[in-house]
């Protein structure tokens, strides 16, 4: 018999908090929202960098709510919610039961060490397997921030780093996420790379990432900061030149990011900008030649394109 429960329900968006606190009352151990409103206020913002939900139709005013219950709560609580929801068409509730799975251990299991380009491999912390030789480990302990490597879009730049970088060379990372893609080229011989991300999550993601790299602070700097309105953000940039730049976030970003990346770049530098869908691909190929940026390279991976531009 399983020990654990689930309940679901659907409900309008105003009915969030009354519904929270009606499934902790009944013993909820966890509970999970789901609502599309803070997704859409998260893009508009401008928070979240190479969205997957690009070319999604977001539909706000509902949400999902997921609680978890110990198996004897679980019959007891949607008896409870039931109840309470009877008479409100606008609402459905289920119930299921898990099966006793190890969660933590299963998802584990399922994120392996991935080959990437010629040279290197993205490897889970946790993995004890004997590392191939031919290979640049980059660890990684996936979590809050978006790159792990697995997504086309961090691969075709992880690529592309490989192709362009020169040993000693210096590396920014805009919208850096996990960090990965600078640890990445610091492992394949950079001297220094600056992150820079909005969301101030990233510091000690990126803090993690390089402990787990043997990465020192005097390799690594991170800048929290919106890098498209802080000017002095772009300045203490630009007082550097960076052989490589780098956004891997969305085609919106990367076409109003195009103009400052000159300011950064030094001469002959190049610019590898990803997380860019075909629909929008036109749109980001016409902003880098306004810009002055000739594009060198284009990959393109499933629905993702990644781009490789030098200032003419």
């Amino acid at each position: 018999m399983s020990k654990y429960g689930k309940i679901t329900i659907e409900a309008p968006s105003e009915w969030e908090e009354e519904l929270t606190m009606l499934l902790f009352e009944a013993g909820a151990l966890g509970i999970a929202v789901d609502d599309p409103a803070l997704i859409k206020a998260h893009l508009e913002r401008g928070d979240w960098d190479a969205s997957v939900y690009d070319a999604m139709q977001i539909t706000t005013g509902r949400l999902t709510i997921t609680a978890t219950f110990t198996a004897e709560q679980t019959a007891q609580a949607a008896e409870e919610i039931a109840a309470r929801i009877a008479n409100i068409s606008e609402i459905s509730c289920s119930v299921e039961e898990l099966p006793d799975i190890d969660w933590q251990q299963k998802w584990k299991e399922g994120f392996m060490p991935r080959k990437v380009g010629e040279k290197l491999l993205i490897h889970p912390c946790w993995d004890e397997n004997p590392l191939p030789k031919d290979r640049i480990a980059v660890e990684i302990e996936p979590g809050m921030a978006f790159g792990t490597g697995d997504h086309a879009t961090t691969a075709m730049v992880l690529e592309l780093i490989e192709r362009y970088l020169q040993p000693g060379e210096k590396v920014a990372d805009l919208g850096c996420g996990t960090g990965i893609l600078a640890i990445a080229a610091l492992k394949l011989g950079a001297a220094q790379a600056v992150g820079v991300d909005i969301d101030p999550i990233c510091e000690q993601v990126t803090a993690r990432h390089c402990q787990l790299n043997n990465v020192s602070a005097a390799q690594f700097h991170f800048h929290c900061g919106n890098i498209l309105e802080d000017q002095q953000l772009q300045q203490q940039l630009a007082s550097n030149s960076y052989q490589l730049v780098i956004a891997n976030i969305n085609a919106d970003i990367v076409c109003r990011l195009a103009g400052l990346v000159k300011t950064l770049l030094s001469p002959q530098g190049v610019f590898l900008g990803s997380g860019i869908l075909d629909m929008y691909s036109d749109q980001v190929e016409t902003a880098l030649a306004e810009a002055g940026l000739r594009i060198v390279e284009h990959l393109h991976q499933g629905e993702w394109n990644a781009y490789a531009a030098i200032a003419d």
